[in-house]
């Protein structure tokens, strides 16, 4: 099994930690090309599927949510708007990057590193110069240069001039001043999170990313967190949960073949399974969006824990056909 020993949340961790920086290396400054991104996110893609033992047949937007990771395009707007507030509220005297800022641009400090770059673009008579970092203009042909892109990015984000300066050992800072970049980087945080939250998600997902944070159930083994990434996402050996390759399929449920074998029925409302859910606390077999077995608080543990026990132990989500030896899929049992 892909990742075995790791478990869903080691996964994502190993990857947000050391897959995802190499994919954004130059991000800060730089904008790939659409065929690029393409490629990238088709990798990274991979790396979700791995994280949560996700069916190719799942929708990629649900899988960025079950594995708790953003589309590449995101991470790439959250790189370079983090890196506008960093160089922008940085002393010019200590940081060169922001003494690269063109001159007049509203920083606490009027130092700049003397260098005559820009002045290249002085002698090319006739030509297009690039455009400042406070131009209104909207021609695709005209573009600026990346410090200068870098400042137009960050000038958007406060409506005070000078811009504040984030705190730092070599200079006292005002507390309104450091309050205004804490502020600045949870804004760039949020807004990042509202944009994902806000996407096109398929009519049947209900569920939405968490904030800073993953689905408790991703610190159990990957085997028993994939099946319930699985039935989340609408993916699974349940007989409701339909793709491409299995359209004709009977959805009744196997058990009680009176219903659909939709999650929410296989956990909440299978007669089948009515005498395995009796007597214990109806909490563990809420699978709303806001059920507290999603997340990490002590009640919300004790829940998961209760819920995945429940699972293994009737086979839910298995390619198994009841009353035969365990993982012995349909088609070997004709043969």
């Amino acid at each position: 099994m892909p990742g075995k020993g790791l478990t869903p949340y080691r996964a994502r961790r190993l990857a947000k930690s050391i897959i995802l920086p190499i994919l954004l290396y130059g991000a800060e400054i730089f904008d790939p090309t659409v065929t690029m991104i393409d490629k990238m996110q088709k990798f990274w893609n991979r790396v979700l599927r791995w994280i949560t033992n996700a069916f190719y047949a799942t929708n990629i937007t649900v899988v960025s949510v079950e594995a708790c990771l953003a589309p590449i395009k995101l991470y790439m707007r959250q790189t370079r708007e983090m890196t506008a507030v960093r160089i922008t509220t940085a002393i010019p005297s200590n940081n060169i990057a922001t003494a690269m800022l063109p001159g007049g641009y509203p920083v606490v400090d009027d130092y700049r590193y003397p260098t005559n770059r820009r002045q290249a673009f002085d002698n090319n008579k006739g030509g297009m110069c690039p455009k400042v970092w406070n131009s209104t203009s909207t021609t695709s042909a005209q573009v600026r240069l990346p410090i200068d892109e870098v400042g137009a990015i960050a000038a958007s984000f406060y409506t005070a001039r000078p811009f504040p300066m984030k705190p730092n050992r070599l200079s006292m800072v005002r507390e309104q001043a450091a309050k205004s970049s804490v502020e600045a980087k949870d804004a760039v945080r949020k807004r990042i999170q509202k944009a994902w939250v806000d996407g096109e998600y398929p009519p049947y997902y209900e569920y939405r990313p968490p904030y800073r944070e993953c689905w408790y159930f991703m610190t159990l083994p990957k085997f028993k967190a994939g099946r319930i990434h699985q039935m989340q996402a609408n993916k699974s050996y349940l007989k409701a949960q339909k793709d491409w390759s299995n359209q004709d399929q009977n959805p009744r449920c196997d058990r009680c073949g009176q219903h659909d074998q939709t999650f929410r029925h296989m956990i909440t409302t299978c007669p089948a399974l009515e005498v395995k859910r009796r007597g214990r606390d109806p909490e563990i077999f809420n699978i709303g969006r806001d059920s507290m077995q999603w997340k990490g608080v002590k009640l919300g543990k004790a829940l998961m824990k209760e819920f995945s026990v429940h699972g293994m132990k009737n086979l839910i989500n298995f390619p198994i056909r009841l009353g035969v030896f365990p993982f012995t899929r349909d088609n070997d049992l004709i043969s």
